[in-house]
């Protein structure tokens, strides 16, 4: 077999492109120790360098921005991917960088150069939670591939005439305005605030340069839902945040099945209320091994909002997408709440006889957290006069653990 027979086709998490020239770049991480009067310098070895694979490659053809502008969400996705080189095979890498290139003479095609870095997806210091957590981004991010290349597909406008998008920019901007208002309250701060703002703007703000692109829709989605999770205060409410736009409703009018075209906008109306409603879900299910619960209770009934909302929209699903999505449930159900975390339970109390808050915890736990437990008890069940917690009422408590 010659050489050509073992090339394989290039690609990054399932986006492909074409190779014009790589590198390959590695060596030995070394310490040059030099000391007086003597000729030799002493190079302690302090093991392999990670690998490089700096490539140069293209997308050529009459529709290569789609497959561009997959292979853009690929590399800008979040963690490390498997690339599959040419003459390397497949590797566990993450992208340093990358450069798009247009020029005028080359018309049909884009160049583009990438840093890929090898590494490990586990990290350093592996850990239960670390290769769940790592295991649901990696699910998350092939739905989320899995669902724009399914959007691209059956969202189509070629023909279209103007009055069977105004729809479809009306549900944009209904999109757009939902997640800013799901987002807002739970900002971090007025620069992630300004952050979300920018990409939702992004979004709404001229619909009429987007409409017929279903890629670009899918991508600046995307980046509002990002924007969102890197500012919100925390994981559990960007949760429900997510879950709220999931379910968003648009004030445009469905529309009939009268004629072709009308029947094509139908079409098309609902690959955006999937697509909305299907990154949004991925997301939350991305943020749930990340999210602080109360109890296991919490944990347990967050958990089932999100695969009843995974179950729903796979079900309905092109098989591509339902297989990917069934494989970022089975991850959250290992992930959340996983089995390195042990929380409380949530649990029924009726104290016999009335007795101070403080005497109750010191029934309950141990006198080591005494202060923090009476707390608890007085916030979860909003006593009012805690110095007499009335015997016989029905409380709620956490467990020990």
């Amino acid at each position: 077999m010659s050489w050509r027979d073992h090339l394989r086709p290039a690609s990054f998490r399932g986006a492909g492109f074409h190779v014009d020239a790589d590198e390959f770049a590695g060596g030995r991480k070394a310490v040059k120790h030099e000391y007086p009067q003597r000729d030799f310098a002493y190079v302690e070895d302090l093991g392999r360098k990670g690998r490089s694979f700096p490539i140069d490659g293209y997308v050529i053809g009459p529709d290569y921005l789609g497959p561009l502008n997959a292979l853009i969400s690929a590399l800008e996705g979040e963690g490390p991917g498997t690339l599959v080189h040419p003459y390397h095979g497949e590797r566990t890498v993450a992208v340093t960088g990358f450069r798009v290139r247009h020029t005028r003479d080359e018309g049909g095609m884009a160049r583009i150069s990438i840093d890929f870095e090898e590494t490990s997806e586990a990290g350093l210091f592996p850990s239960i939670s670390g290769s769940l957590v790592s295991a649901v981004r990696s699910a998350a991010g092939s739905s989320l591939l899995s669902v724009a290349s399914s959007f691209v597909a059956g969202y189509v406008t070629d023909d279209v005439p103007q009055f069977a998008l105004d729809s479809l920019m009306t549900m944009i901007g209904d999109a757009g305005e939902t997640a800013r208002g799901s987002f807002a309250p739970i900002m971090g701060d007025a620069q992630h605030l300004a952050g979300l703002n920018r990409a939702v703007d992004s979004l709404v703000s001229d619909p009429v340069s987007i409409v017929r692109d279903p890629a670009d829709i899918s991508r600046r989605l995307s980046t509002v839902f990002l924007a969102g999770l890197e500012g919100m205060t925390s994981a559990r409410a960007g949760i429900d945040a997510l879950l709220d736009v999931s379910e968003f409703v648009s004030t445009a009018r469905p529309a009939p099945s009268t004629t072709s075209t009308r029947r094509r906008e139908a079409t098309n109306q609902a690959e955006l209320d999937a697509v909305v409603r299907r990154q949004a879900i991925i997301r939350a299910a991305q943020a749930a091994p990340l999210a602080a619960f109360d109890n296991y209770q919490e944990a347990m009934s967050v958990r089932d909002r999100i695969l009843v909302a995974l179950d729903d929209h796979s079900e309905v699903a092109p098989d591509e997408v339902w297989q990917t999505m069934q494989q970022l449930r089975a991850a959250v159900v290992e992930a959340v709440p996983g089995s390195d975390r042990r929380l409380p339970h949530l649990l029924r109390h009726r104290p016999a006889v009335t007795v101070p808050s403080l005497v109750l915890a010191y029934e309950l736990y141990d006198i080591e957290d005494l202060v923090s437990r009476e707390t608890d008890i007085i916030r979860r069940n909003r006593l009012r006069k805690p110095g007499f917690t009335v015997g016989g009422a029905e409380l709620e408590v956490l467990s020990r653990a």
